[in-house]
């Protein structure tokens, strides 16, 4: 039976991308067992989508092929394309190879632009990498390079061909890490225990989904429950109450805090958009500072 192939993107539901990819791997192999992820990540919102696809692939069976697609450079690689296209040496650059990466015996293939530094929490659970070559079959197109790219690899891993039969080795170190924003958890005679942490994506449900880990959370709180959540940009300070689901909470638009299926502090009213409430920008969320801390230390935090 062919493994599953699974497709997460920032090409949107009303694209013909979509369509388009899916009938290449259908007329390649008809029994293909393809599933979309999410075409809805934000454009170019690389953070977004390496947690949706993070957050969803260790449901499917192993051995199933993740197709990524969001091509986005930070400014640092821009900074890099521009001087190497001037010095025409663009083609030794790692971030704009094709990779296919086995990790916890799953295949991802995606563009090495720092994806796989977000998807990956330790490099060292990596069991293969390799490069992978354009296909011929697909030098008709110019502008979509994850078919001459991508879709082969996914077809040939679907069909169990071996990993290190659709590319060349590729070495792990050459794979982009790009940084990104962690938690930081202090202590102050004033405040107390304090974490600053950031807002990491908004749902369609209008959740605050943040990059406060349960693990990091409960080394602080120590079973404590009652919390006050400050955001600096908005200025706004609440409390909250920390539960299992949204059944423990009685009213509707009571404000909650728990955490998801992905271990992430999630912010929320029930039956309510709480992004909307508080008039948080869809297009600058990262800049979004909290700042928690407990109901034992009520001093105000906004100094």
């Amino acid at each position: 039976m062919n493994q599953i192939i699974s497709l997460t993107s920032d090409w949107g539901e009303s694209s013909h991308y979509i369509a388009m990819f899916k009938a290449l791997i259908l007329s390649k192999a008809p029994h293909a067992r393809i599933v979309d992820i999410s075409h809805n990540v934000s454009t170019f919102n690389l953070e977004i989508g390496a947690y949706i696809l993070s957050s969803t692939y260790h449901f499917f069976p192993e051995k199933s092929v993740h197709v990524f697609n969001v091509d986005s450079y930070n400014n640092d690689q821009s900074s890099r394309y521009s001087m190497a296209r001037r010095n025409n040496t663009v083609d030794s650059l790692p971030f704009v190879d094709y990779l296919a990466v086995k990790y916890k015996n799953h295949y991802f293939l995606a563009l090495n632009n720092g994806f796989f530094s977000l998807l990956c929490d330790d490099f060292n659970h990596i069991e293969e990498v390799v490069k992978l070559p354009k296909c011929d079959d697909y030098n008709h197109i110019k502008t979509f390079d994850a078919i001459p790219f991508l879709l082969q690899a996914a077809v040939d891993l679907s069909e169990n061909v071996s990993i290190s039969k659709i590319g060349t080795p590729y070495p792990i170190e050459n794979i982009e890490t790009i940084k990104i924003k962690t938690p930081l958890v202090k202590y102050t005679e004033e405040k107390g225990d304090v974490i600053v942490f950031h807002i990491k994506h908004i749902d369609s449900y209008g959740n605050i989904i943040t990059n406060l880990h349960k693990d990091v959370f409960e080394k602080v709180a120590k079973d404590r429950k009652k919390i006050r959540l400050y955001i600096h940009e908005l200025g706004d300070e609440m409390k909250f109450q920390i539960v299992d689901s949204y059944s423990d909470v009685a009213k509707y638009t009571s404000p909650i805090v728990f955490f998801n299926i992905a271990g992430y502090m999630e912010i929320s009213f029930k039956f309510s958009k709480l992004a909307n409430y508080l008039a948080i920008d869809m297009f600058d969320i990262y800049e979004q500072k909290i700042t928690l801390y407990f109901e034992e230390n009520k001093k105000n935090i906004k100094s």
